[in-house]
């Protein structure tokens, strides 16, 4: 997996900012999950954990299946 560019970076945050979490579908949590992975620069064997506000966060383990720690 490569790493982004400073430009690619910005763009994903640009369009994370603008993303409307409650109106993602499974297949879009799981694409959003390795766009985050590139963003943070973590690897597939990595877990993530990201912090969206006090109430909402997105949290993903290697052995994990599927999304969850999904909160609004």
């Amino acid at each position: 997996m490569r790493t982004m560019s400073a430009e690619e970076r910005i763009e994903f945050a640009v369009r994370f900012a603008a993303t409307n979490l409650g109106q993602k579908r499974e297949g879009d949590w799981l694409n959003l999950r390795e766009d985050m992975n590139r963003f943070l620069g973590a690897g597939p064997d990595d877990e993530i954990n990201v912090k969206l506000s006090e109430s909402a966060y997105i949290t993903a383990s290697p052995e994990q299946e599927g999304i969850s720690g999904v909160s609004a």
